[in-house]
């Protein structure tokens, strides 16, 4: 079963959308800043160095949307965790290579709760086109699914 979340951009729901990158590659992070600081539709919140510190990051930042590194959740049992104790949250996962080819890698990360997988190595406007995609209007699965 899937329930609709949507997050609309700033000028319809009067703030922007709040962004936390979870990633240990500090180029990334600077990156990935420095792109969505570039429109007021996003708001960086900050970002986390080490997997094991991003539920607490998570909880205490309250973002809409977490950048995932897919090193940091080879299994999806890191996205489970998020939609489970955050079910608003958004969870879009930046693939790597090794896991851009495996549709089960993607699969995975849907069915556990992430709202897309975008490529890391992605174009920057492409990257933000498909993240812009993926929280406009996304479902996902319900908490409460058999």
């Amino acid at each position: 079963m899937l329930e609709s979340r949507t997050l609309q951009p700033q000028a319809e729901h009067g703030r922007a959308v709040t962004v936390v990158a979870a990633d240990a590659d500090p180029l990334a992070r600077i990156g990935l800043r420095a792109l969505l600081e570039q429109t007021s539709e996003w708001q960086w919140l900050g970002h986390i160095e080490e997997a094991r510190a991003v539920l607490l990051t998570v909880s205490r930042l309250r973002p809409d949307v977490v950048l995932l590194d897919s090193a940091w959740d080879c299994d999806s049992t890191l996205v489970q965790a998020l939609y489970t104790h955050f079910p608003q949250l958004s969870v879009v996962i930046l693939t790597r290579p090794r896991h851009q080819r495996t549709q089960d890698y993607q699969r995975n990360a849907r069915n556990a709760g992430a709202v897309a997988t975008i490529a890391r190595d992605e174009r920057p406007a492409e990257l933000v086109s498909q993240l812009q995609r993926a929280v406009a209007d996304t479902p996902v699965p319900s908490a409460y699914a058999g």
